[in-house]
């Protein structure tokens, strides 16, 4: 089980090694984390010719959603602990069963675009998304158990919460209610 740093293991490499390659001393950079990429992938190629599976979670990954992280341990773990004769931790499954929480919870994206657009009001015509959505959700009164729940489990990070604000941005946007500030700041039109 590996939990990788995204800046030290290269999480997005391409765009990480673009950035670094601009960046002050960018050859040490560059050559540094792709050195440590290699390396990653060395000691997976090592552990897999012994037998052994290399799971690798991303920092921001565990950061932003520890209980799908530990989903992911339970589930790497589960044939060695049936083997020993341990008891085997929930899949997810089973976890999603304890935990009814599901996206029928949250509100619909039409929904949302009505509470940014007050949200926007409230906070004097103008916010960053961050804004917005920490306003929104108390609006909504969205527990942290429903702002956690992944938009699509297994494929990534982002939450249902997190693609409906999108959503509702972007259909604001279009409809001409909102204009975009700059990268991730709104303001009403």
């Amino acid at each position: 089980m590996f939990c990788d740093g995204d800046f030290w293991h290269g999480r997005n490499l391409q765009d990480r090694l673009a950035k670094l390659g601009r960046g002050h001393n960018a050859p040490y950079w560059v050559a540094k984390i792709s050195r440590n990429v290699a390396r990653d992938r060395e000691q997976e190629h090592a552990l897999a010719e012994l037998g052994w599976r290399a799971v690798r979670l991303w920092e921001t990954d565990i950061l932003k959603n520890p209980h799908q992280a530990a989903l992911r341990v339970a589930e790497a773990t589960r044939p060695l602990a049936a083997q020993a004769g341990m008891a085997v931790p929930p899949t997810d499954s089973q976890s999603k069963a304890a935990n009814p929480m599901d996206k029928k919870a949250l509100p619909p994206i039409a929904a949302l675009q009505k509470h940014l657009l007050e949200a926007l009001r409230g906070l004097g015509g103008a916010a960053s998304n961050e804004q917005l959505a920490r306003t929104v959700a108390q609006a909504c009164e969205l527990t942290e158990a429903q702002l956690q729940v992944l938009h699509a489990p297994g494929k990534g990070s982002r939450t249902e919460f997190e693609y409906r604000m999108a959503w509702a941005r972007t259909k604001l946007k279009l409809s001409g209610a909102i204009v975009a500030l700059e990268r991730k700041k709104w303001r009403l039109a």
